[in-house]
């Protein structure tokens, strides 16, 4: 993976809310408590609000010059019926007994991570995060990830547009998706040539708004174990080749390329 087109984020700024199903709370009967009237019974919790949800993630861990490297992507859906812009998203690695294992630094592919998530979309976001050199490490301490999301200058949530003012001022906004993906075979270093082609589903244009992509890497059974982003043109019907770096575990026809783009005046 080329790590000098990730930036830089402190772990430790990494605040948001923590991604997760939230279960309503039950209330019991007065007939449950004799002695309890019925005045000091609950009453219904209003719904929660609607929130970013991370519906699937997966790293490859290893070690680089003594020093621990976790690789990771996750796949994040708006299930929203607004826009979402400005999404920061953090990734934390757990070990076995769901604790966060000290980290270096945690580093995110360019700008914002989702610059913009329109209503019932998934796009991904890919990075690595680094252990200390003199911190005791191997690839089996890592177990799980923790994926959160929060806005600008980490705010619990990112910024809010209704899908009708998102229309009326981007009414040629085209959603994308990426077709034809090959893999070539991989090299002695782990490294393949990626080509694939762009397809609009829908929008009156050709023309992709300040694009990038993010490259999921998955397994044989269909598991996350990496992912990198990539640069993209700017026109629809362009095809696109790259080189990446690969896991060996990766079957390439599970490979999936998710298509970021950011609004301009939006941040």
């Amino acid at each position: 993976m080329n790590y000098s087109r990730f930036r830089h984020c402190p772990l430790a700024l990494i605040l948001g809310s923590t991604i997760a199903i939230f279960a309503a709370g039950c209330t019991q009967s007065p007939e449950d408590h004799p002695g309890v009237g019925k005045s000091s019974v609950a009453s219904p919790r209003s719904a929660p609000p609607c929130r970013l949800k991370a519906v699937a993630s997966g790293f490859s861990a290893h070690t680089i010059a003594g020093s621990g490297v976790i690789e990771w992507a996750a796949v994040v859906e708006n299930p929203c019926d607004r826009v979402a812009y400005g999404v920061r998203v953090g990734a934390s690695a757990l070990d076995g007994r769901g604790k966060e294992i000290e980290a270096h630094g945690v580093f995110v592919g360019g700008g914002e991570d989702l610059p913009t998530l329109l209503s019932k979309q998934k796009l991904a976001v890919a990075g690595t995060i680094d252990v200390e050199k003199d911190d005791p490490f191997t690839a089996d301490d890592v177990k799980s990830l923790k994926i959160t999301t929060g806005g600008e200058e980490w705010a619990d949530e990112p910024a809010w547009m209704t899908e009708s003012e998102f229309t009326r001022l981007y009414p040629h906004w085209p959603r994308v998706h990426a077709v034809n993906v090959h893999l070539s075979a991989r090299d002695e270093k782990g490294y393949v040539g990626l080509d694939f082609d762009l397809r609009a589903d829908t929008g009156r244009t050709t023309v992709l708004n300040d694009p990038f992509g993010v490259v999921v890497l998955r397994d044989h059974e269909g598991k996350i174990i990496s992912g990198t982003r990539i640069q993209l043109d700017a026109d629809v019907y362009e095809h696109e080749q790259t080189g990446i770096w690969t896991p060996a575990a990766t079957d390439p026809s599970k490979t999936q390329i998710y298509v970021n783009q950011k609004a301009s005046g939006l941040s």
